[in-house]
């Protein structure tokens, strides 16, 4: 249901808000899971299992951060709602009262292990951090199925100095711009593919880019001068990408070099 949701917003250009999202089930203090309907035997909740901090996060946490970061282009913000839902009157579920199902305990703070690990996924790029403002909705431009575009990857090396995302190019779609020898941009959930085709304008010499997958460096491009930002050129990478990859693009020589997108596209 979310997937055909995802399509309807993206159809529309809209963005999307994911709201009161929490873990429905588990207990994080107590450590169990359990069935979040009611047991008709006794109107109440059913057994709970013993589950580690591992198991919940990667039954529950991981996914849910993952689906943010692979919608990052239309989800906009998210709720989480960190609550003992056991202690209140409405959601606790008790033998002949549990009108709401069984929801437990989602409170981070009740595990550390929860809680570290959820510090760590908000602490990164992807969102706001402190009083600043987010930036305005940008309604993305999808050129086509199967393309990992390039404004949507993430900037693990150069930060805010080293790549900048440039205006609506001729060609009408949005473009990535490396332009700090050391800077890259890099690509997160990549399907399987054989060779990786790049999608590229410069307008200097001697630019080099690595290709790294999966963090080894697997192959030098030299890339010959366009004399446009929108002279675009496809290269052909004989590189082959293992599903579920990380390819990442550095630029070790040259001034500047524009990216459109890559081939493979993005799970």
């Amino acid at each position: 249901m979310q997937d055909s949701f995802l399509a309807f917003a993206r159809r529309h250009r809209k963005p999307v808000f994911v709201s009161e999202s929490a873990p429905q089930g588990f207990d994080l203090g107590k450590l169990t899971a359990g069935c979040i309907f009611v047991d008709p035997a006794t109107g109440g909740p059913r057994a709970t299992v013993p589950v580690t901090a591992e198991q919940i996060w990667d039954t529950w946490y991981a996914p849910y951060f993952r689906f943010i970061e692979r919608n990052r282009d239309i989800v906009r913000g998210v709720a989480y709602i960190n609550t003992n839902w056991s202690s209140q009157s409405m959601w606790n579920c008790q033998p002949g009262a549990c009108a709401n199902g069984y929801w437990g305990d989602s409170r981070i703070q009740a595990n550390p292990v929860i809680l570290a690990r959820f510090r760590a996924e908000l602490s990164k790029r992807l969102y706001v951090q402190g009083p600043r403002r987010a930036a305005a909705f940008e309604p993305p431009d999808f050129s086509g199925a199967g393309r990992s575009e390039a404004e949507y990857a993430d900037l693990p090396q150069g930060g805010t100095t080293g790549i900048a995302i440039a205006d609506t190019t001729a060609s009408n779609d949005r473009t990535a711009l490396v332009d700090a020898n050391g800077a890259s941009m890099q690509f997160d959930h990549v399907t399987c593919g054989g060779s990786i085709d790049l999608r590229y304008a410069t307008v200097t010499d001697n630019v080099n880019l690595a290709v790294l997958v999966n963090g080894v460096e697997r192959h030098r491009l030299a890339l010959p001068n366009r004399g446009s930002a929108t002279a675009w050129a496809t290269a052909t990478i004989p590189v082959a990408v293992p599903r579920d990859a990380t390819v990442t693009l550095r630029l070790d020589s040259g001034d500047v070099v524009w990216i459109d997108y890559i081939t493979p596209g993005q799970r």
